[in-house]
């Protein structure tokens, strides 16, 4: 299974593109800054059975996408990811 993740997905493109990705095959990780906007991503990917998981992630702060990234990279070995979407923000390394 290919593995993506995406940014700024609690509504707009972001949430278009998870479930288009989830869709179309992908595991998705679904970033967002507040989770309590994650309901009704979550109730879309339940209701297709769709492989997304939302996960806390502020684009604008290195320790958070650090923390994600090795979440993920626990969950996932970064041979099996395919792509990386940023609907939020740029993503920058520091």
């Amino acid at each position: 299974m290919e593995i993506a993740v995406v940014t700024g997905t609690s509504t707009g493109i972001g949430f278009a593109t998870s479930v288009r990705l989830a869709r179309h095959g992908f595991r998705v990780f679904a970033g967002m800054r507040n989770l309590d906007k994650a309901a009704p991503l979550r109730a879309a990917a339940a209701e297709a059975n769709l492989p997304l998981e939302v996960i806390p992630l502020d684009v604008t702060s290195t320790p958070s996408v650090g923390a994600r990234s090795r979440r993920c990279r626990r969950m996932v070995p970064w041979t099996c990811w395919s792509t990386m979407r940023a609907s939020a923000g740029p993503l920058r390394s520091s």
